[in-house]
């Protein structure tokens, strides 16, 4: 029977779900079926993949459905006759695309591979005594986000900040117990809201590319496909933040890049939206009075030769007008006043209404 101090475990135990198995495999390919440095992913009802290719002819990659309901950890399937389930697994899903390759023609040039049901969760309790819990042993995410290894990594930094805060602290003798115990749960509290928001997202993500409800099929349909940095958004999220090495300097090269490392920012360091925006009013007030100063009207010319003429010509370059952007035709309509033309551009004669009304885009407050 368990200590009564270990109680949380049974909890913890009981909160882990599995929803959805994955095919993990790596195969050797044809050079030109993929474009080495590329990730190519497949959204679909109740399943999706993603694939990697690698040097030369090796790919990796890993595909996943939606099980038949939510299972307790207890009670999830168990693939114990792995080869045979997996060829089960490729007969349902054999059909999944990456542009014109399926993963059937995958899996005939597959030469590792498992297959897992996906447990989901984050343990309440990550230590007793001076034992102690790392990585997916302790935090489990879905693979689709990618970000199950980095945050083993970074639970293996603190839980290593806190063994030299320890060491540190005992030159002359060997930590208490009680100074283990307290040192194991600061690693804990260190990373337990870090490590939960990566759960929470990459649950999320797998979620969205199962398209497994309402609101994820809605967003699949009508707003992933024109949110370009999305998965390089939530990638940004996640790593900005991380543990880093107390006793190491920083790696120069991680503050000399377009979103430099920084603690207090990124997933687990929530902030509020309405202080942002607060604080963003002084530069909503610039906008304001730089459109009343502007005289805008000595564009129109311009504006109305090159929306005729559908392409934005720079020197030798030319860049197409697009004609839909969100492909709701009302949405691409919203600010197209004769609404002769589909498009968030329409006719010139519509574009420029737009500009001439400038004032309607702007709350009624800044209004000149």
């Amino acid at each position: 029977m368990l200590p009564e101090s270990m109680s949380p475990l049974l909890t913890s135990l009981a909160a882990i779900k599995v929803e959805f198995n994955c095919l993990f495999g790596i195969a050797d390919l044809p050079r030109d079926w993929f474009e080495t440095g590329r990730l190519d992913m497949s959204i679909g009802h109740g399943r999706c993949a993603a694939l990697v290719p690698g040097k030369g002819a090796r790919v990796y990659f890993f595909s996943s459905e939606r099980l038949d309901k939510s299972y307790k950890l207890s009670d999830a399937p168990r693939y114990t006759d792995n080869a045979k389930e997996a060829r089960a697994y490729i007969a349902r899903n054999g059909d999944v695309k990456w542009g014109p390759r399926t993963l059937a023609e995958v899996w005939e040039k597959t030469h590792t591979f498992r297959l897992v049901p996906l447990e989901e969760g984050i343990f309440k309790m990550w230590t007793w005594g001076r034992i102690v819990c790392a990585g997916d042993s302790i935090h489990k995410a879905t693979p689709n986000l990618a970000a199950g290894g980095n945050a083993a990594v970074e639970s293996a930094a603190a839980l290593a900040n806190q063994i030299k805060l320890l060491a540190d602290a005992s030159k002359h003798g060997r930590p208490t117990e009680d100074q283990v115990r307290r040192g194991l749960v600061a690693y804990q509290e260190t990373r337990q809201a870090r490590a939960a928001e990566v759960i929470r997202l990459s649950d999320a993500l797998i979620r969205v590319q199962c398209r497994s409800g309402l609101l994820e099929g809605l967003f699949v349909q009508y707003g992933l496909a024109h949110l370009a940095d999305f998965m390089q958004d939530m990638a940004g999220d996640m790593i900005v933040g991380a543990v880093q090495l107390d006793y190491l300097p920083l790696p120069v090269r991680s503050l000399r890049v377009t979103e430099p490392f920084n603690p207090r920012q990124g997933s687990g360091f929530k902030e509020s939206k309405f202080k942002r925006a607060f604080l963003a009013l002084p530069f909503l007030a610039l906008a304001a009075a730089t459109l009343s100063a502007l005289d805008l009207t000595v564009v129109f010319p311009w504006v109305e030769a090159t929306v005729k003429k559908g392409v934005v010509q720079v020197g030798d370059v030319s860049v197409p007008i697009l004609k839909t952007f969100y492909h709701v035709k009302g949405v691409d309509e919203l600010y197209v006043e004769d609404g002769t033309t589909p498009g968030p551009v329409g006719e010139a004669n519509g574009l420029c209404q737009v500009l001439r009304h400038q004032h309607l885009l702007l709350p009624r407050y800044l209004r000149y």
